[in-house]
């Protein structure tokens, strides 16, 4: 079923500020869950300006968290081969192959998996549905994820699924 945004939760805003040290911290804020993400907008130019009345560090950025949850009527039961410590890293890279962004999905399906390793084939069904969600997102090409810089992600370079509880060899 799909996701359906949850009035029931706040909104988050949230700054980044850094001072002259490059350090980093943040001031967090609930918002009221009835306002329209441009009122979102509203209520960051208004704390930006206050904040810059109270702190002398820089305000990097804010960003507002929506949340979307399943509606009551959803029911899934994990099966007992999910494990949310593996993880499916998938490295997208952009148009000039310089820049590059990561993603991992938790509890990646055994069936990925190809030949006792733990690589995926970039021609896997799934995995390409997933890289055309991310690549092109639903308004079609030019319109998918991007990197920090903005850079449009163009393709998947590669996949490989990560055991985080796995002992490592001495």
């Amino acid at each position: 079923m799909p996701l359906v945004r949850d009035v029931n939760i706040p909104l988050f805003l949230s700054f980044s500020l850094t001072d002259n040290n490059g350090k980093r911290s943040s001031a967090g804020f609930w918002l009221p869950n009835t306002i329209s993400v441009t009122d979102a907008a509203t209520y960051v130019a208004a704390l930006e300006t206050a904040i810059a009345g109270l702190s002398d560090a820089r305000i990097e950025r804010a960003t507002v968290t929506l949340n979307f949850t399943q509606p009551d009527t959803y029911v899934y039961i994990a099966p007992a081969s999910s494990e949310v410590e593996r993880k499916l890293a998938v490295t997208f890279v952009d148009g000039t192959g310089f820049y590059q962004f990561g993603s991992e999905i938790p509890s990646p399906r055994f069936t990925l998996e190809v030949d006792g390793t733990d690589s995926v084939p970039l021609s896997n069904a799934a995995l390409s549905l997933f890289a055309d969600a991310v690549v092109n997102g639903p308004l079609g090409p030019g319109n998918g994820a991007t990197t920090f810089h903005g850079d449009d992600l163009t393709r998947i370079l590669g996949a490989t699924v990560i055991h985080r509880n796995r002992k490592k060899a001495r």
